[in-house]
């Protein structure tokens, strides 16, 4: 245990670990809360999905600029300032919400400057880690990110979101939410983390472009890497895009469950990723950890398809166990290898490339799911892509060169 929780002493890594915490939180919170908004709006699969579409398609967009940012200026400052724009726009959602004037086009606009937001956050979050902690505890850091994220993500936020609209309403648990951001930001305020970016001298010559191309080319080099992305693109689309958009429908309409029973499903996935972090941690690293993340995320994707013959809420919580417990293990391996592998000032850059490409294909999943739901039924479709998506999956072990990557010397430096 205390080797699982080395990284705690470093100072900026108990602080960005505390403000992901609390970010986390509210996160949660927003979960339930934007799905019952939406609903509460318009009772509707596709208004559902187009509400999360409305988020993911700037989110894509701004992907690879965020990197580029996060390693062209100092991570903590990028962190800080991506939270602060991200609770401006929770924040005026909740306003809307509570003064009864919110609208689906009005949410469409604020969601979407939130998924901006959050497209910034996630690659300098990525790249800061290994700034922090011995390249020796890589592993257990990593745990320790994936213990707050299904604790506070999966786990507490959920159940908190389900417990506040229930009893307050919709938009006080998305004020909540606006909150944590600021918590959030004010503990990353505190960090000190030193400057780990280009030169000045070198920065005003090279441009944005030049900087994005960089990355994009190191990471064709490396086929453990770009299939890797590819095979989580799959499992993205079926564990992000169906199961947001499809399973609070199932809940209510097919399981006659509220906004607790919706937290509960949510919350059961939160103890499935905590056993899952707490057991990859003390094990550490995999002897073959490429094998091992392909085949974890095969599994998360099949997991999925139990959604769609959940009879109970039980049955839904077990398959959210399921789900997110192999998926933390996937992230877990995942980010050691990149952390790892990934060398000198590509880090950012290779964090928001993979961002980019595990989001690439919810524009289109998101943008059909809704209509397919309504032809051909919630259920079918999450059994389909939990059958089909695991098969896709499996299918890049088949890369030539992607098991290569079992070997450590395989790593990606700047040329």
């Amino acid at each position: 245990m205390s080797r699982f929780l080395a990284p705690f002493a470093s100072r900026d890594f108990r602080l960005l670990w505390s403000a992901s915490t609390i970010s986390l939180l509210g996160d949660g919170v927003w979960y339930v809360a934007i799905g019952w908004q939406t609903l509460a709006l318009s009772d509707s699969a596709t208004a559902l999905a187009l509400v999360w579409l409305a988020f993911t398609l700037p989110h894509i967009a701004m992907l690879l600029f965020g990197g580029v940012l996060s390693d062209r200026l100092p991570r903590r400052r990028v962190l800080l300032g991506a939270n602060i724009v991200s609770g401006i726009f929770v924040g005026a959602i909740a306003v809307l919400s509570l003064a009864g004037v919110l609208s689906l086009w009005k949410l469409f606009i604020l969601v979407a400057g939130y998924g901006a937001s959050e497209a910034v956050f996630g690659p300098a979050y990525g790249a800061i880690v290994p700034d922090l902690v011995d390249r020796e505890i890589l592993t257990q850091a990593n745990s320790l990110n994936q213990i707050n994220r299904p604790l506070a993500l999966r786990l507490a936020g959920p159940a908190l979101g389900g417990l506040l609209v229930a009893g307050l309403g919709v938009g006080a648990a998305l004020a909540v939410d606006a909150g944590t951001f600021g918590v959030s930001a004010l503990i990353l305020s505190c960090m000190s983390v030193p400057r780990t970016v280009l030169g000045k001298a070198e920065r005003s010559i090279r441009s944005i472009l030049r900087d994005v191309g960089e990355g994009l080319a190191a990471v064709r080099r490396v086929p453990w890497l770009w299939a890797g992305m590819g095979a989580d693109a799959i499992g993205t689309v079926a564990t992000w895009g169906c199961v947001q958009a499809l399973v609070p429908v199932l809940v209510r309409n097919d399981l006659g469950g509220g906004a607790k029973t919706l937290g509960a499903v949510y919350a059961a996935g939160g103890v499935g990723a905590i056993a899952a972090a707490l057991a990859t941690g003390s094990r550490g690293r995999p002897r073959r950890p490429v094998t091992v993340l392909f085949l974890v995320l095969a599994g998360k994707v099949a997991a999925v398809g139990l959604f769609g013959l959940a009879t109970s809420a039980a049955t839904a919580m077990v398959a959210s166990f399921l789900m997110s417990g192999l998926s933390t293990v996937g992230l877990v391996v995942w980010m050691t290898l990149i952390h790892e592998r990934v060398q000198g000032d590509l880090l950012g850059r290779v964090n928001s490339i993979d961002w980019l490409v595990s989001t690439s294909l919810m524009p289109v999943a998101l943008a059909v799911v809704g209509p397919l739901a309504d032809a051909f039924g919630v259920r079918a479709l999450l059994v389909a892509t939990g059958v089909g998506g695991a098969a896709l999956v499996l299918s890049f072990l088949l890369v030539p060169g992607v098991l290569a990557g079992e070997e450590l010397r395989d790593r990606l430096e700047p040329t």
